[in-house]
């Protein structure tokens, strides 16, 4: 769709070639050209027929003459040198320019995602299936383990994320804390949660005072 002419069959088993010599099974990467690359991401995220760039294209067809955002996170296959270059070359084309944004940097323990869902979740899928055969399969075990997450564990891992954001503020936003444990079981028994919203006012004066 305007993004350069499609490789030959022999190209395509160079490029295949070359990805499968310096496919890492373990760190699920590969590094050509001084870069580590998720695979997939390299071969059909964005720019292979039915990857991002055509969705965008397909569903956002007004986005055409003008410029727009795709915000991506600082993984460093995402940011290696070169790759955000080649992104944006490899989406424009047809009136079609993006804009590769990189999120900023964010703690792990204040991200709930990374805080514990995805390993959650993960742990259910493999529960469903320790071995798929084909992507759709995969696709389907995780949404069905996403509609079955029970209410009680993603409650949990909110009661420690509200936890950590208390233990941020009492450490003026620095990183030398260590992670709060404040009876949420006994909370969890009594009012139904194992979230506790409340601050402290002192910490909190001091924190508006730092970021004023």
């Amino acid at each position: 769709m305007g993004r350069g002419r499609d490789l030959t069959d022999s190209e395509r088993t160079l490029v295949h070639n070359k990805v499968m010599q310096n496919w890492d099974s373990e760190k699920r990467q590969i590094k050509i050209g001084g870069k580590k690359i998720i695979l997939k991401a390299c071969i059909n995220l964005f720019c292979d027929e039915g990857g991002v760039y055509d969705m965008i294209e397909a569903k956002m067809p007004w986005l055409a003459g003008s410029p727009y955002f795709i915000q991506q996170d600082g993984a460093r296959p995402h940011t290696a040198n070169g790759t955000i270059e080649d992104l944006i070359a490899g989406g424009t084309g047809d009136g079609f320019v993006p804009i590769i944004v990189t999120q900023p940097p964010n703690s792990p323990d204040l991200n709930i995602n990374d805080l514990g869902f995805f390993a959650s979740l993960k742990v259910d899928v493999k529960r469903i299936c320790t071995h798929c055969t084909s992507r759709e399969e995969m696709m389907a075990n995780v949404m069905k383990a996403f509609e079955e997450y029970p209410r009680d564990k993603i409650d949990g891992i909110w009661a420690c994320w509200f936890n950590n954001l208390r233990s941020v503020m009492a450490s003026d936003g620095g990183n030398d804390y260590k992670q709060a444990h404040n009876g949420g079981k006994k909370r969890k028994k009594d009012t139904g949660s194992a979230c506790d919203f409340t601050v402290n006012l002192v910490d909190y004066d001091r924190c508006v005072r730092l970021c004023r």
